[in-house]
């Protein structure tokens, strides 16, 4: 069980060493933080969108692969090609122009939290690579539950602290448990799939691929399913977008 098998890891030999025991306690400590930051960056995202507004936050939310993708290149040596270079600054290129470009950036008002919402993203990124790079194949399933496990018992102490604070009864309706089932879903399947792309792909492909290919499939769905309208940049960006793909997978 996973209890034996976290006795017989060995702490020294946590990253050299892929065991089962290792594997285990390795995930166990990357999913906690992982669950920490996955919390941390749902706060600021919502802070964000009141003090800097919906559309930088959203702009900066997808930076985040410029960390992992750069740590990735450091530490793991998996570093782009002159073609997927020119890839990843096409994927920069088309987030600015789908978020209307950066002329909004002075409204700022807590910038802090947009940088924290690039360090979380890209955290979290580096944590999957670890999660996949120093441990044996198999184990995905531990790693995704200890990450909404910890983020499970860190809403619930949230919400206590909230109640206790206003010194109001917590109450629970059946509403909000189907909306946290079908917002809550999408994430842990998203987070299974990204571990197995990881497992395939090299980060140096998977993380700006992952930025720009969300770009893609919510322009799409704002346009295909809620008949929203697009404009010639948000056009323009798709299009680059398309390039960026290409370049980063050929």
């Amino acid at each position: 069980g996973l209890p034996a098998r976290l006795i017989s890891a060995d702490p020294f030999t946590l990253l050299s060493s892929k065991t089962p025991g290792n594997t285990c306690l390795l995930l166990v400590i990357v999913g906690v933080f992982s669950g920490i930051y996955y919390i941390v960056d749902l706060f600021n995202t919502k802070s964000s969108v009141v003090y800097n507004g919906a559309t930088l936050t959203a702009l900066f939310g997808k930076f985040g692969f410029l960390i992992s993708t750069f740590t990735a290149a450091v530490v793991w040596n998996e570093i782009p090609s002159a073609r997927q270079l020119v890839g990843i600054g096409l994927a920069i290129a088309a987030i600015l122009l789908a978020s209307g470009g950066v002329k909004d950036t002075g409204n700022a008002k807590k910038p802090l939290l947009l940088a924290a919402l690039v360090a979380t993203g890209g955290l979290m990124e580096i944590n999957g690579k670890c999660a996949v790079y120093y441990t044996l194949d198999g184990y995905d399933s531990l790693y995704v539950s200890v990450i909404f496990s910890v983020a499970f018992l860190l809403c619930v102490a949230h919400a206590a602290h909230s109640c206790i604070r206003r010194k109001a009864r917590f109450t629970i309706s059946w509403r909000d448990i189907l909306g946290g089932i079908v917002l809550g879903m999408p994430n842990v399947a998203g987070s299974y799939l990204s571990l197995k792309a990881m497992q395939t792909v090299p980060a140096n492909i998977y993380f700006p691929t992952n930025a720009v290919g969300n770009l893609v499939v919510v322009s799409l769905a704002g346009m295909l399913l809620f008949r929203e309208k697009t404009n010639t940049m948000q056009k323009l960006a798709i299009v680059i977008t398309v390039v960026s793909l290409t370049l980063l997978n050929l």
